[in-house]
């Protein structure tokens, strides 16, 4: 209870609620009243904080999250169509530089290969001007070597891999197109086993003139008075050691060892030797029936 003097009573930062406010007085005799008198009063709470500013509030916040969500939301469908565009963009040119190119390679291939065939028919009118036998087995021989890298660029422009090429499907056309240009009266069995690789032009090159000088010598004269025949031509990968084997040769008379061991021996052997340099292999005659040769390469990148 507080007792004053004064007829008026201040009370600051009453929190919000109800109130009773009593009050006793005295007279001029200092008599104080029994009863004191009361005055019921409320305090509201401010506004922000009823229920109603509140759920107002909460709805501006998450309304707030929602637009700045879907705004953010928008920008980045618009930055990945953006980007969506672009790759769309690089991918057409792209693949419209991949046409182009392949088309300009396939272009190349097949002049190269047109332009050894006009090689191989300016050979075959030059080799109708003479009689020499040994001039017209030289022509002979120059026209199979060009002929097998003319294959080669046939192949080339038509596959669908313009960097390479199956090594089995041009060994088959190879070796099939040297039977049909030798036309022995040999009946040829081909003993051919191809693991399944493509080799690059690089390594074709070489590895089908190496090819063309073994069969071409084997159908020369390997079977001579021989009413049958066996080529063997087998490529073996060795996938940890990145290493190819390849064997080949015939089951014929043989060619004579020492015609092998010498640095200088025929024509055709010479040719295998540098062909087997070029793959940057090793080679080695196999004590086989006839005439084998086990070539040991890694295939140029």
């Amino acid at each position: 209870m507080c007792i004053r003097d004064r007829t008026s009573a201040t009370y600051s930062n009453l929190p919000y609620g109800d109130y009773i406010f009593k009050v006793i007085a005295r007279n001029e005799d200092g008599v104080w009243n029994q009863e004191p008198a009361t005055y019921s009063f409320s305090i509201s709470s401010p506004w922000w904080k009823e229920w109603w500013a509140i759920l107002l509030f909460l709805i501006v916040i998450f309304y707030t999250i929602y637009k700045v969500a879907s705004f953010k939301e928008q920008r980045q469908r618009e930055i990945s169509k953006e980007l969506e565009e672009k790759v769309k963009e690089r991918t057409s040119l792209i693949e419209t530089q991949r046409d182009e190119k392949e088309i300009l390679l396939k272009e190349i291939h097949h002049r190269v290969k047109n332009n050894m065939q006009v090689i191989i028919s300016l050979l075959s009118i030059q080799s109708g001007y003479t009689k020499d036998e040994a001039a017209l087995a030289l022509f002979d021989e120059a026209k199979n070597r060009i002929r097998s890298m003319a294959l080669i660029h046939e192949k080339m422009y038509q596959t669908g891999d313009l960097a390479r090429i199956d090594f089995q499907d041009y060994i088959m056309a190879l070796t099939n197109d040297l039977i049909e240009t030798y036309a022995i009266n040999t009946d040829i069995f081909l003993d051919i086993k191809i693991d399944k690789v493509k080799f690059g032009i690089d390594t074709l090159i070489p590895l089908g003139l190496l090819l063309n000088e073994v069969i071409s010598n084997t159908l020369k004269y390997a079977f001579k008075d021989r009413d049958k025949g066996r080529i063997i031509i087998h490529l073996l990968l060795n996938e940890e050691m990145n290493l190819y084997t390849l064997i080949v040769g015939d089951n014929g008379i043989g060619m004579p060892q020492e015609m092998f061991d010498k640095e200088e021996g025929s024509l055709g052997m010479e040719l295998i030797k540098i062909f087997t340099t070029q793959l940057d292999g090793e080679i080695e005659r196999l004590p086989d029936e006839g005439t084998v040769f086990k070539i040991v390469f890694k295939p140029r990148k």
